[in-house]
Formats: C-alpha cells, structure tokens, sequence
C-alpha cells in the first residue's frame, strides 16, 4: 500500500478511495475461494494534513470563517500538521488572547477531522457491501490506532499525551450471529 499513499502527484486528500480500489483487488480472490482468510486493511484518513474530496469537503467547514492565510489548506492535500503544530504554540502561549484567537481555527481543523470521518464510514461501508455480497461468513474488526487533540488540555495531533481523547478509539466486532 505504500506506494498507493502521497507520492509525486498524488493528493493526500481522499487516498481512502486509492487504499479501497487496492484492497477489493485483493480481497476477490479470497472472497471467491473456499479457504479461511485473514486481511488486514489500514486506512490514513482522518489524518493530518486534514481535508478530503466531495461530498463530505465543506459539508461542516463551509459555514466557518477562513483559515487565516498562514494556515490555509493546500487545495491538493488538505490543512497541513504544521498548522496544528502552530495552533498548539498559541493555545500553550500563556496568553489568553492568543489562546482564544486560535479557537476560530482550532475548530477549523476539528471540522475537518471530522469530514474524514464521513468520508471514511462511506468507504468502509462499500468494502463490507462487497464482503457481505460475497456470501462468505466473515468477521470483521474494526479499530483506530489513536484519537486526535484539537485544542482539549492545550493541545494538538497526537502522540503526545495519554489523555482519553488519544486513548478512547472505535473497536466493533462483528461476526455471524
């Protein structure tokens, strides 16, 4: 899957539809035979740079102010980390105006986020169409590696603490019967 990520020309945002066209091309085979199979699929939305492709892009950000122009998005590649990483230096600044002024965006980028959420469950959603078509008895668990910080105890991303929003992640298992 790696070279199907950002490489060259290839946009960061909507790369879910790039890992989905790579997995029902190997998932077929192992749907259409008889035999037992594990498959194990990672997805990189959401994730920063934050943003993603119609119909989801704006359908929660639209109605926000712009970003301000130092930490506006990339139209290939969506709201840069770097962006977070300069919001978390206000909200941590010690300055309450500061602070608050980053709220604006910090929201922004939340937004976002959550726009590849959206995205995302529509492209799980088509990949168990396709195995739950196949007829095959399967069971199906879905997880997150981490949650992600936007603005909640002064910070962003991840990686960088072990509060709930980092540690509190989807896990459903799903199975016949």
């Amino acid at each position: 899957f790696r070279r199907y990520r950002t490489t060259g020309d290839q946009p960061e945002k909507g790369r879910g539809e790039r890992t989905n066209q790579l997995a029902l091309q190997l998932l077929e085979p192992l749907l259409a035979g008889p035999r037992p199979y594990f498959f194990f699929l990672h997805y990189m939305d959401p994730h920063d740079p934050y943003g993603t492709v119609a119909p989801f892009a704006g359908s929660l950000t639209a109605e926000l102010p712009p970003l301000p122009p130092e930490l506006a998005p990339d139209p290939q590649h969506g709201i840069s980390g770097h962006a977070a990483i300069a919001l978390e230096e206000e909200l941590s600044s010690g300055d309450p105006a500061r602070a608050a002024a980053a709220a604006a965006p910090v929201r922004h980028l939340h937004r976002a986020y959550l726009e590849e959420v959206a995205f995302l469950d529509r492209k799980i959603g088509e990949l168990l169409a396709r195995i739950e078509a196949s007829g095959r008895p399967t069971v199906v668990l879905l997880t997150g590696d981490h949650g992600e910080h936007f603005g909640e105890h002064g910070l962003m991303k991840h990686g960088n603490s072990l509060y709930e929003e980092l540690l509190r992640v989807p896990f459903l298992l799903r199975g016949p019967g």
